[in-house]
């Protein structure tokens, strides 16, 4: 798994199973609570090999001037695995969740293909925690 340089892995527990992430929390970013002020997530696509690494070569881009935020969904990459057939209900729950879990104020998602309808239907149950949506399909 290809981790950018100064991005460390985190993880964060949601009712389906364990979320890794990856954070701009390394030199020299050396990111804290007051770092930024504003957050970005990206959201990977789902499908043969899909991860964070989907991502990984846009968001350092980004990395000093926002708090950035790259999960492996449920069932894919470094995260959980449950033995289960996943649903969409699954991804809606684990991306709100996620969400919950990681951002103390109103966020950016950038989320492709599928995960962009997820996301959505995460942002029309729970607009509070969305700032904005910019949405891709491949």
């Amino acid at each position: 798994m290809f981790i950018p340089l100064g991005f460390g892995q985190n993880s964060v527990r949601t009712s389906l199973g364990e979320i890794v992430y990856y954070t701009n929390n390394g030199s020299p970013w050396n990111y804290t609570e007051t770092s930024f002020s504003e957050t970005l997530v990206f959201l990977h696509s789902l499908g043969g090999g899909s991860s964070a690494y989907e991502w990984s070569k846009v968001y350092p881009a980004f990395a000093a001037e926002y708090r950035i935020l790259a999960p492996e969904l449920l069932g894919w990459g470094r995260s959980a695995h449950p033995e289960r057939n996943y649903k969409l209900d699954d991804y809606v729950t684990t991306i709100q969740e996620f969400l919950e879990h990681t951002c103390n104020e109103p966020v950016t998602v950038i989320a492709s293909a599928l995960t962009a309808a997820f996301t959505i239907r995460v942002a029309s149950a729970r607009p509070e925690l969305f700032k904005s949506l910019i949405l891709t399909t491949v």
